[in-house]
């Protein structure tokens, strides 16, 4: 009996290690997102940027408007001074609220937001910032949404 409950143990075990490794490497790209952002990487920053993205409480779709806010706020010099990750994890259907209560930001996030994104709240000199974060892959992962600072 117990040869039997220790491989569907070790499965358990994996299969709640995988969930967590996720949330430590989207912690880890929030901590890259935000050095790209305090050094005006404006580019790299449109390359891991989703279209839609929604900034603030706009939903931004095209390209070219994306890449006009990166380069405004890079050339404003916009920064977020000491950083910290006060919160992180998956997302449920109520966050949408934090950008907007509107329909179409609920809507979108029906739509355009991953199932296993990641809900990054960032204390900061500035206040608070939100990211939406999501997907496997090298360096930065793919952003969703920001918003902030909010006081």
């Amino acid at each position: 009996m117990i040869k039997r409950l220790i491989p569907f143990l070790l499965f358990l075990f994996i299969l709640g290690g995988c969930a967590t490794l996720n949330i430590r490497e989207q912690e880890e790209s929030i901590h890259d997102i935000i050095t790209l952002i305090n050094k005006g990487e404006n580019n790299t920053l449109m390359s891991i940027s989703a279209i839609p993205f929604l900034f603030d409480s706009e939903i931004i779709l095209l390209k070219n408007d994306i890449s006009l806010i990166w380069e405004n706020l890079a050339k404003a010099g916009f920064s977020i001074h000491d950083p910290a990750v006060k919160e992180i994890g998956y997302i449920d259907e109520e966050i949408y609220a934090l950008f907007s209560p509107s329909m179409e930001v609920k809507t979108f996030f029906k739509k355009y937001i991953p199932e296993k994104a990641v809900l990054a709240t960032i204390s900061s000199k500035e206040g608070a910032f939100y990211f939406i974060t999501g997907g496997k892959r090298t360096g930065p992962a793919t952003l969703f949404a920001m918003k902030g600072p909010v006081k």
